[in-house]
């Protein structure tokens, strides 16, 4: 699998106020961090150059828009700054893989502000094994398993928590704590950048960054673990990063921040599971 680093945007500031016909170091990071996110559709082992070309005003543009933010097309201090904030790993635009043009993206939008994965993926089995991994430190294990059990109220689905599912068969969900490249493809950078990740729909992966300061609730310098965990949930269970920073969904969060499942994550999930029935 092909591994790819991407180097955070927090010391970036020369480029403030950055824009097309410009070449300054450093315009190839913010092309790759938008690449890693979805809005720059170029091949990931592409050599990138320091040259702010029509590509990235269009992939400024679309985060821009997506993020509610001023649409200038330029590095305005307002996207630097949020550029800059830790958040999930997860892209927010998911390329189609089955989309004849490849790129072609789509995000489906629905009122208010959930947005699922392309296809609508969705979890087709009732119950669901869940394995914590042995390297999750002991005291965040009950406060992601926890996270778990949040959620099913909502879905029609079950979450076994480390239970062996019998027959030989391996657990749907592997939680587990990482540094650095782990094997996914998708490495982790070191404190305060990308703090977890997780398959796009169903899948087995729920991931988080061993290197940054979890804790249980809020606390001063520190990311709850129990509200990345519902977030990394959501992406499992369907549901794509939210525009809107009041929900859950919302890819960017801060040390001290604590969010519980909203109606926005609960209208979503409603919509994927009961009505959605494709």
């Amino acid at each position: 699998m092909h591994t790819h680093y991407y180097k955070p945007v927090k010391s970036f500031g020369h480029l403030a106020e950055s824009r097309k016909g410009d070449n300054l170091a450093g315009v190839r990071d913010i092309k790759d961090y938008l690449r890693r996110f979805g809005y720059l559709d170029h091949p990931q082992d592409k050599i990138l150059d320091d040259v702010f070309d029509n590509s990235l005003e269009q992939a400024l543009l679309t985060f821009q828009d997506f993020y509610r933010l001023n649409k200038t097309g330029f590095l305005d201090i307002e996207t630097l700054s949020l550029m800059s904030r830790p958040r999930c790993g997860n892209p927010d635009i998911v390329r189609d893989i089955n989309a004849i043009n490849q790129t072609d993206y789509h995000l489906h939008r629905f009122q208010p502000h959930y947005v699922f994965f392309p296809g609508e993926p969705k979890w087709r089995q009732k119950e669901i094994y869940v394995v914590i991994r042995e390297n999750v430190p002991p005291e965040l294990v009950n406060a992601i398993s926890q996270a778990f059990s949040d959620w099913e109220p909502f879905v029609p689905l079950s979450f076994k928590k480390n239970v062996n599912p019998g027959g030989g068969a391996r657990p749907d969900i592997r939680v587990g704590f990482f540094k650095g490249d782990h094997g996914d493809g998708s490495p982790f950078d070191g404190p305060n950048n990308a703090l977890a990740h997780a398959s796009s729909g169903p899948g087995d992966i729920m991931h988080f960054d061993a290197q940054e300061n979890w804790r249980v609730g809020a606390v001063p310098g520190a990311y709850d673990i129990g509200t990345l965990a519902r977030h990394e949930i959501g992406h499992l269970l369907g549901l794509a990063h939210s525009p809107d920073k009041n929900t859950l969904m919302y890819a960017y969060t801060g040390t001290g921040e604590t969010k519980s499942i909203g109606d926005d994550e609960k209208a979503g999930v409603r919509d994927l599971y009961y009505w959605h029935k494709h």
